[in-house]
């Protein structure tokens, strides 16, 4: 397959490679690379010089994952690149500077990509769920502006908005295996509203019927349900 040999043409770098689909121009053809396409593993294992972790593109498009991951010198993910794109790829790693890494624990990293955006790379096996319990992370998060931050990419994903507060972090998000997800600035706290379920223990039972008392403060509504 001709675009096989010129994909493995274009990865030249050790560090920073390109995907490249050269269908011809009308043809509207996309490819979606997979694990299983061992035509393609075989080529890039011994013609690209990949090295195992996570790559970013330098190009962020909606309704395309933002990264691939490689282990053993293949590409581990499914991806799919459109018709006549031009793709470039950099570890991870490239993107860590002291001036930029907010978290960083082997295997979880969260990186200020600047004043509205950052990263959270999982390089791990597991999902991450990132909540404000955990001390290190929610206090790190001081270092980014307050607000709203939510995934442009796929904004519909649950727990893919983050709350960032003067204290660090004030929601749950969740970092799936080997993956990175963008987040982006998207408003102030006070532009919403907010819900919390607040249990205030046993001293509210009322003969097995349910309680539930609503309070109100300004930009929030505070829902809090009583046994």
């Amino acid at each position: 397959m001709v675009w096989v040999w010129l994909l493995a043409q274009a990865l030249q770098q050790k560090y920073g490679h390109k995907l490249v689909n050269v269908s011809e121009v009308g043809a509207n053809v996309s490819r979606t690379i997979a694990p299983y396409w061992q035509e393609l593993q075989t080529v890039l294992q011994s013609k690209a010089g990949f090295i195992s972790g996570i790559y970013i593109t330098k190009s962020v498009k909606p309704g395309m994952l933002p990264f691939l991951a490689v282990e053993d010198g293949v590409i581990a993910t499914t991806i799919n690149i459109p018709p006549n794109t031009d793709l470039e790829y950099s570890t991870a790693f490239n993107l860590f500077s002291p001036n930029n890494v907010l978290f960083y624990d082997g295997h979880l990293g969260i990186l200020q990509a600047d004043e509205r955006h950052l990263w959270i790379i999982n390089e791990s096996e597991s999902e991450y769920n990132i909540q404000p319990m955990w001390t290190e992370v929610c206090n790190a998060l001081q270092a980014m502006p307050s607000g709203v931050y939510e995934d442009p990419l796929y904004p519909d994903v649950p727990f893919r908005t983050m709350m960032i507060g003067k204290d660090g972090l004030e929601s749950r998000v969740e970092a799936p295996p080997k993956s990175a997800v963008l987040f982006q600035y998207k408003c102030e706290l006070s532009d919403i509203s907010r819900v919390a379920i607040l249990p205030l223990g046993d001293r509210y039972q009322q003969n097995s019927s349910t309680t539930v008392v609503f309070e109100t403060f300004p930009k929030y509504f505070h829902l809090s349900k009583l046994f």
